[in-house]
């Protein structure tokens, strides 16, 4: 399951590593005391954990879901990080790479979806993850892409420089999970991750994003679960798939482990460009 999803991401990112070859992309000059390469072992999130000697005008985004936090959600059972992995793999040797993170659970007051993509942004502004990169790349988990969305549809001026997104199990149409959890008092992020028919914001987004033109322009990647958790799909092919640009990818994973792989695929570069 791990070398599948690393598979699907490097898939997914061919098409920007070819268009670099072939473009005028290359790292910006730096000051000379720009920071070397660095990892650090309990990075300070949200943040960058990787940053590449000299810069580069690329930068990978990674958004975690609900319940989940920017070190978690990305560990598999094994301490491997995901962001260890890309560190030292030579396709994403042009990136930068930021975790975003931000408060959420269950239970308790919390950020709605809304506030969450005004929290990004306030995040990455402050950060220069936009004025300093010409390509921005997004990976999300889960309710992370419906941060995302709504932080491409409240920053459209930012859209031509985010030619991608990447959605793993993302409830575009809602998961039923949350329609069971919502009859408790819960966090106003379950809320916002009802199904659609009972879900006034999930339909407003949906009809801004189709309105928008952001479809044409952002190219949406999405894989999704096909094993349970919890005696059912966390998020369902249906709603997993819903906006998506091209073919989707069938990830052989429960929903937390989607984003987990405990190892790089050494086969995944040798992948076909699409």
């Amino acid at each position: 399951q791990n070398n599948m999803m690393v598979r699907y991401l490097t898939v997914a990112l061919a098409p920007l590593i070819l268009f670099s070859a072939c473009t005028d992309i290359q790292p910006r000059s730096s000051p000379s005391n720009a920071p070397d390469l660095r990892q650090a072992s309990e990075p300070h999130l949200p943040g960058y954990v990787v940053t590449r000697q000299g810069g580069t005008k690329r930068v990978l985004v990674l958004v975690h879901g609900l319940t989940g936090n920017g070190k978690s959600s990305w560990t598999s059972d094994n301490g491997t990080y995901w962001p260890d992995l890309m560190k030292n793999d030579p396709v994403f040797e042009t990136f930068d790479i930021y975790v975003y993170e931000y408060p959420t659970g269950l239970l308790g007051d919390c950020l709605p979806i809304t506030d969450l993509a005004n929290n990004m942004r306030a995040h990455l502004k402050n950060d220069n993850v936009l004025t300093d990169h010409e390509q921005v790349i997004f990976l999300a988990h889960s309710m992370g892409g419906l941060i995302i969305r709504q932080f491409l549809l409240r920053n459209r001026e930012e859209a031509e420089k985010i030619p991608l997104a990447l959605f793993f199990a993302t409830p575009t149409a809602g998961a039923k999970k949350a329609d069971i959890a919502s009859i408790f008092p819960t966090c106003t992020q379950v809320d916002d991750l009802r199904t659609i028919d009972v879900n006034s914001y999930l339909k407003a987004q949906q009809s801004d994003w189709l309105s928008s033109g952001l479809q044409e322009k952002v190219i949406s990647r999405c894989a999704f679960e096909t094993r349970s958790s919890g005696g059912a799909l966390a998020v369902d092919r249906s709603s997993a798939t819903l906006l998506c640009s091209k073919d989707p990818e069938a990830l052989p994973t429960d929903h937390s482990n989607a984003v987990k792989p405990n190892s790089a695929n050494p086969t995944a570069r040798t992948i076909s460009l699409i």
